[in-house]
């Protein structure tokens, strides 16, 4: 008995190594001892052990096979928490193979004789199991079910790593199946508290960005989504993340930017610029001058802006980094049509409409089109006008541009003006 122990106790530690063959060459040794000495409860238990290893091999149909032998011997002998460990064993091997139906009936097996025995770590894992396969099952809601209840368990049991993870989860669901925003966001702020105190900084701060985008994009809630990203970029300047800090910046600068705040916004594109330039990232470098340089124009400041989105233009084709480059062209072209030096914006709308259509950006393409039929209609050439303006309108419906549309529409309004005063 003495050797089956120390059989049983190597094979385990070499299952850990990843040594298989080894692991069950000495578990079946000591199985032998258990089956000649009949100790039917160490035969299973040694079995069970048989069972994760084939398991781990992808020797399934065997690892079935031991799983129930196992199974079979724990309830004869009324151990209900092996028992329930065994069913769980069949049951994930049911849900790898694709079978749903027959690992969800075992799981929830698992979950009914572990409330009776009260087996509180067994139960918070078989219910997550449990919500995990009803979401496969596009049953949402079910799904929210098992999981809060895996949570509280969880946070019983201080395993801050599962609860953590299950809070995710249950986040992703009210966001991506349920359109529960509101709630999405309360479950990712409880995330993010535990994976604060688990020290996960970098998950944390993939929570608050999610969490940022989702009040920014579904509740048009900038404070809270400007908060959110503050929040994100004050971890990331705790653990000196350069990238991530420069990232927060320019979403900071960009809803500061959007509620017309623009020197606040000025404030954090030339932050983020700074650090993209010390870490040496060109293609973000180019990104930043562009968004200072546009930030500037709505400032007045035409000269510095131009300045700042010619040398975005230079650093972004250095890059090749085209996408950003047309951006640039087409800022620029926006300044010299402000200033009323038309040849020039056309020049630099061309330019970017040439890129545009070279990398297949077909929306920008369209937006290209309706700032020539700008251009060309200030200069009363209005047969140019009305291709571009076509043109762009025809884009506008195909890619369903809501913007673009309506731009178009605004601009034949005007010119239908233009034409009854004259």
């Amino acid at each position: 008995m003495a050797v089956a122990t120390d059989l049983t106790n190597l094979g385990a530690v070499l299952r850990n190594l990843e040594d298989h063959k080894r692991s069950l060459k000495c578990l079946e040794e000591a199985l032998r001892i258990y089956e000649t000495s009949q100790k039917p409860v160490k035969q299973a238990f040694t079995l069970y052990s048989i069972a994760n290893v084939h398991r781990e091999q992808n020797e399934l149909d065997i690892a079935i096979m031991q799983y129930k032998r196992a199974h079979e011997i724990f309830e004869q002998y009324h151990d209900r928490i092996m028992s329930s460990h065994a069913v769980v064993g069949l049951a994930s091997i049911y849900r790898k193979q694709g079978k749903i139906h027959e690992s969800l009936r075992l799981y929830k097996d698992v979950v009914k004789v572990n409330r009776e025995i009260n087996f509180r770590q067994g139960l918070a894992h078989a219910l997550r199991a449990v919500g995990e396969l009803l979401l496969t099952q596009n049953e949402p809601q079910q799904a929210i079910e098992h999981l809060l209840e895996s949570t509280e368990i969880f946070a019983e049991l201080r395993d801050k790593q599962s609860e953590a993870e299950i809070w995710k989860k249950v986040g992703n669901i009210y966001a991506e199946n349920l359109n529960e925003h509101a709630e999405a966001i309360r479950a990712w702020k409880k995330t993010k508290e535990l994976q604060l105190e688990l020290n996960e900084f970098y998950s944390a701060i993939d929570t608050l960005e999610r969490m940022a985008q989702l009040a920014k994009q579904e509740f048009c809630d900038s404070d809270l989504a400007l908060k959110l990203f503050h929040d994100a970029h004050d971890i990331a300047v705790k653990i000196d993340n350069r990238k991530k800090q420069a990232k927060f910046l320019n979403a900071i600068g960009i809803i500061k930017w959007h509620q017309d705040a623009y020197s606040e916004a000025l404030k954090n594109f030339e932050k983020a610029f700074d650090i993209y330039h010390k870490i040496k990232d060109p293609a973000h470098e180019g990104l930043m001058l562009n968004s200072i340089g546009v930030t500037l124009h709505k400032l007045g400041r035409y000269e510095q802006a131009l300045n700042r989105l010619q040398k975005a233009v230079e650093l972004n084709r250095k890059a090749k980094v085209q996408l950003i480059e047309g951006h640039g062209l087409a800022a620029i072209g926006d300044i010299y049509h402000d200033l009323g030096e038309y040849e020039r914006a056309i020049y630099h709308y061309q330019a970017s409409l040439k890129i545009r259509q070279k990398i297949g950006d077909y929306k920008g393409e369209g937006w290209m089109f309706h700032s020539l039929a700008l251009v060309y209609s200030d200069q009363e050439v209005h047969d140019k006008a009305s291709v571009y303006s076509t043109q762009a309108q025809i884009i506008a419906e195909e890619c369903d541009d809501i913007e673009l549309r309506r731009a178009c529409n605004e601009f034949t309004v005007k010119s239908q003006a233009k034409k009854n005063i004259c």
